[in-house]
């Protein structure tokens, strides 16, 4: 990955880091515990997020199902790092919970284009962030 962001900085660009994904199969995968040559061993998302910062990345993708991943993401990230929250409606994340818990944006999908009225959808979801 080290060279995929001096190439994307290079040019321009911004990355954004998957840290932990909205499926319900994703704690089985981001919660293993992983380390570096000489550490302790950590959650996967946690050394995830410790590597994004290290290399710059423009922000975090973390499911809004996990609000307490979120929470430990943005105490480990720092304010400066948007994180991006998928999951809203249908795969259960609450959107006031991701925002209190740290996200700064909200990917929400299926529950405003799957929607009989998604501009109703879409307004409704908009309220429950306050």
């Amino acid at each position: 990955m080290d060279s995929v962001f001096k190439l994307a900085t290079a040019r321009g660009k911004a990355l954004i880091m998957l840290t932990y994904m909205s499926n319900p199969g994703a704690e089985i995968f981001y919660s293993m515990k992983s380390a570096r040559h000489g550490e302790a061993p950590r959650a996967v998302f946690e050394l995830f997020t410790e590597l994004a910062a290290e290399w710059k990345a423009h922000g975090l993708i973390v499911g809004a199902t996990k609000p307490e991943i979120i929470r430990r993401v943005r105490e480990l990230a720092g304010p400066r790092m948007a994180i991006y929250s998928p999951g809203i409606g249908l795969q259960g994340g609450d959107p006031k919970r991701a925002i209190e818990a740290g996200a700064d944006y909200l990917i929400v999908g299926r529950a405003i284009y799957g929607a009989a009225d998604p501009a109703d959808a879409a307004k409704r979801i908009r309220e429950l962030t306050g």
